[in-house]
């Protein structure tokens, strides 16, 4: 039996609400023989950061496969909200007159003036009503049940990315409550076995969740499997508000993958907290993949050009994770001049200032720290 995302996820959650550093989902799955793919035309499972990030439409699936998702999502969710006792306003009236149907033969039966035979009858048949009543209910939960069953094994045939805004958008035309995608979204994300299913309770939440959901989501958050679509749905939640910009700022600094691209780019392009610009410059260029992927956001998210301008008069040593990932940024940027369709110097405002800033600040011995620099300062001459 295959184990569910969610519980493997709080397995491995550390006193802070990450995973340990060497722990990868992916990985793990795939050696458990967790991984389920999806429909065949779907990107690979761990890669799929890579194509939202760079071509979040690249695939998408056709209407009538969309509807077909949304149709079998609504079943499921309205069985879900079944069983968890939420009834509409036709089921609770077949129940209620279930229940007065039984209440009236046990005041019946409770009459003094009924013989022994009588009352002998009268409790076969209450007995007898009871039993049927006891079968029809388990009939409909098992049969509320199997839609559920089919609702999750819909949502973990396809990758999200292809499917998730027009599925929930006819959820929503389809007149299901909102409150109930909101649980059924929870509901995925905590029992599923696959991770598209995941992902998609996440997207559910982005679009229906509330304050309530944040702990959840965040549970999320630390593994680059989910990092994309668990912030998307962070900062709906949240609205973008400051929590969220340093959330992601702590984040950049615990992941080194995909999830640490994810978690730049959801930064706000102004940042008025020094210290988050700081710990931007520091940590956030700095990945697996390669400098290039974020070097141009992190100069603009992290102010490059205004600490530059502060190191050239400041004449002392940079903090040498500052200073390491400065140069990690100008690296990164050189990187993307050879790449196509890379965010190189040029994408970067005022990168002139910044570079004539910088051999400034080298001279003064800002950047003493930095065993890259020498190397920076030479190609920074040598092009510019």
């Amino acid at each position: 039996m295959k184990e569910k995302i969610y519980d493997i996820i709080v397995r491995e959650l550390d006193g802070e609400g990450f995973p340990a550093e060497e722990f990868s989902l992916l990985k793990y799955l795939t050696e458990t023989g967790s991984v389920q793919g999806g429909d065949g035309a779907s990107p690979a499972d761990g890669e799929f950061d890579a194509v939202m990030i760079r071509l979040p439409r690249r695939i998408k699936q056709p209407v009538f496969v969309n509807l077909h998702v949304a149709s079998r999502l609504k079943n499921g969710i309205r069985a879900q909200s079944s069983l968890s006792g939420r009834l509409t306003p036709g089921q609770k009236k077949r129940e209620d007159k279930k229940a007065a149907k039984i209440a009236a033969r046990e005041a019946e039966l409770a009459l003094p003036e009924l013989s022994a035979e009588e009352r002998a009858k009268l409790s076969k048949r209450l007995e007898n009503i009871k039993k049927r009543a006891a079968i029809r209910k388990e009939r409909r939960e098992e049969r509320l049940t199997r839609r559920v069953n089919a609702a999750v094994d819909i949502a973990g045939k396809y990758e999200p990315v292809t499917v998730a805004d027009q599925v929930i958008s006819f959820l929503d035309t389809l007149r299901v409550k909102h409150g109930d995608i909101r649980d059924f979204g929870t509901y995925l994300c905590e029992n599923s076995c696959t991770t598209q299913a995941a992902k998609l309770g996440l997207a559910m939440l982005g679009f229906f969740g509330d304050e309530t959901s944040k702990p959840l989501v965040k549970s999320f958050c630390g593994f680059e499997e989910f990092t994309y679509f668990a912030l998307k749905t962070l900062k709906s939640i949240t609205r973008g508000q400051d929590e969220f910009t340093e959330y992601c700022v702590t984040l950049l600094e615990k992941l080194s993958g995909w999830g640490k691209v994810a978690a730049i780019l959801e930064l706000p392009d102004r940042i008025d907290d020094e210290n988050l610009r700081t710990r931007i410059l520091a940590h956030g260029a700095g990945n697996n993949i390669g400098l290039y992927i974020t070097a141009a956001e992190c100069a603009i998210k992290g102010g490059l050009k205004e600490l530059m301008l502060e190191s050239e008069q400041a004449g002392e040593p940079l903090d040498k994770a500052l200073a390491d990932g400065i140069c990690n940024i100008f690296d990164g940027l050189f990187q993307a001049e050879k790449i196509k369709d890379a965010d190189s110097f040029s994408e970067v405002p005022d990168m002139g200032t910044t570079i004539a800033s910088f051999k400034e600040a080298y001279r003064n011995g800002a950047f003493d720290n930095a065993a890259e620099a020498p190397r920076i300062a030479k190609q920074l001459k040598e092009r510019f």
